[in-house]
């Protein structure tokens, strides 16, 4: 079990011994690792930006009538100060429903440390319910495939609830660590922030990646440009994911390991390490996660012209569909032992693959689902939170 005592603040002091020590495990070798993956995601960053300079500035020299007329903005039928104020108001929506998200989440993690165990069970509660729905859904369906797979909902559904109710110590743990990580992440508010500024920059990338493929769209013979730019797009919000991760992860390491000596400011000490010397190790990682997902995508597009039949495109498509979430789920792992460790990438899945599978590798993937379900409830909570709000006032502001 994890020891939730009084945690040290950011700006903790360590001796100069268990500095070094801390320099050994968490990765401060002064080696750069995977460099040549760092390199290739700078590369397609500068692609995107070539795209969408170039393309763009071949849509504005295009002759008027080479192109296909642009959809009417919206607003356009009325007075641009009408379509100004509209905007603003959207803006303003907006503005708030982050406000309300940002204090939804905080009262989350508050409830996270007092109630972890309450809301897993509630969590998994959830996903029960929304598991036998769906069984009744497929039986309503009728047939043999709607019964088979019914029955087969049903089953797995019965199943989990058995398999929880049987090891009810895996819930005490994952109670404990959503507890535990609740409890550090309040300590050290540099995480939250850090998870702010990444929302930031995939944003600014996502208005950047838009203007790329709006102009890309409107040029004729376009294939190539448009699968790297959906390569590019799942590239960098998995290299932003990735660096988050490994930044948290590390934090969090700091304080498990090294209390009460944690290194002063350990979450700039994990990023730091995350964008620079483990930077190459989490693009390669996200490149191999981004690239079966661009594989899913081109897949699922592809499949709706192929010749064979329904069966085989969906079996091919499900088979993808368990690959990318069993190499997520690895990456999350590796992506860990990255930032404790500072291995490299492949040194990071080698060992990954060996704990999972020789070791507690179906209890590690039940802790995660467990956790999952609390952290699902809170989004869930919050998501319809906000549309509430938000619809509510676009109906006032807007009308029907």
């Amino acid at each position: 079990m994890l020891e939730q005592g009084a945690l040290p603040s950011e700006a903790g002091t360590s001796s100069p011994m268990l500095r070094r020590l801390e320099y050994r495990r968490f990765g401060h070798t002064g080696v750069y690792r995977d460099v040549t993956f760092a390199l290739l995601f700078g590369l397609q960053l500068v692609c995107v930006l070539t795209i969408a300079v170039v393309n763009g500035g071949r849509v504005h020299a295009s002759p008027a009538g080479s192109l296909p007329p642009p959809p009417p903005p919206l607003g356009a039928l009325e007075p641009p100060a009408s379509a100004s104020r509209l905007s603003a108001e959207m803006l303003l929506i907006l503005a708030v429903a982050s406000g309300v998200a940002a204090l939804l989440s905080a009262l989350w993690l508050v409830m996270l440390q007092t109630g972890a165990r309450s809301l897993i069970w509630s969590g998994a509660a959830l996903a029960t319910a929304l598991a036998l729905a769906n069984a009744a859904w497929l039986f309503s369906l009728g047939g043999a495939a709607g019964t088979a797979l019914g029955l087969a909902s049903f089953c797995l559904c019965l199943g989990s609830v058995a398999y929880l109710l049987y090891h009810r110590s895996f819930l005490d743990f994952s109670a404990c660590l959503l507890s535990a990580v609740a409890h550090v992440l309040r300590a050290y508010p540099a995480t939250l922030a850090l998870a702010a500024a990444a929302a930031a920059a995939a944003m600014l990338y996502a208005v950047l990646w838009s203007a790329a493929l709006a102009a890309t769209a409107q040029l004729p013979r376009q294939a190539a440009a448009s699968s790297l730019l959906l390569l590019s797009f799942f590239w960098t919000l998995q290299t932003i994911k990735a660096v988050v991760h490994a930044t948290v992860a590390g934090t969090v390491a700091s304080w498990y390991f090294l209390s009460p000596h944690v290194p002063p400011s350990p979450t700039k000490r994990a990023l730091r390490r995350a964008v620079t010397t483990s930077f190459g190790s989490l693009c390669l990682g996200a490149l191999l996660a981004s690239s079966l997902q661009t594989t899913r995508v081109l897949s699922r597009v592809a499949s709706r012209h192929a010749p064979c039949g329904a069966g085989v495109r969906s079996g091919c498509l499900c088979v993808l569909g368990f690959v990318d979430v069993l190499l997520r789920f690895c990456n999350e792992y590796a992506y860990t032992q990255v930032a404790l460790y500072g291995k490299t990438f492949t040194r990071a899945s080698r060992d990954t693959w060996t704990l999972l599978v020789h070791h507690s590798g179906v209890e590690a993937l039940l802790q995660r689902d467990l956790v999952a379900s609390a952290l699902s409830l809170g989004c869930a909570a919050g998501g319809l939170a906000c549309a509430a709000l938000c619809g509510m006032w676009g109906r006032a502001a807007f009308g029907a």
